[in-house]
């Protein structure tokens, strides 16, 4: 599924290169999408993605909490 898709369903401000926060103390970066989740590399774990539902615990930068 693609970014559109997300930001359709989810009503997020998901991009590719996009900033998040997880959890209230995790920052990084959006690198792609996967079957409607976010693929994501924390700027603690530069060498790891990690796979995120859209709006559990992600505030987007300059957005609400989603």
């Amino acid at each position: 599924m693609s970014a559109q898709y997300i930001r359709d369903h989810y009503q997020v401000p998901a991009e590719r290169g996009g900033r998040l926060t997880f959890d209230a103390r995790r920052t990084g970066i959006i690198v792609g999408f996967r079957d409607g989740y976010l693929r994501v590399r924390f700027d603690d774990t530069p060498h790891h993605v990690v796979t995120l539902h859209p709006t559990w615990r992600v505030q987007y930068e300059g957005g609400d909490p989603a």
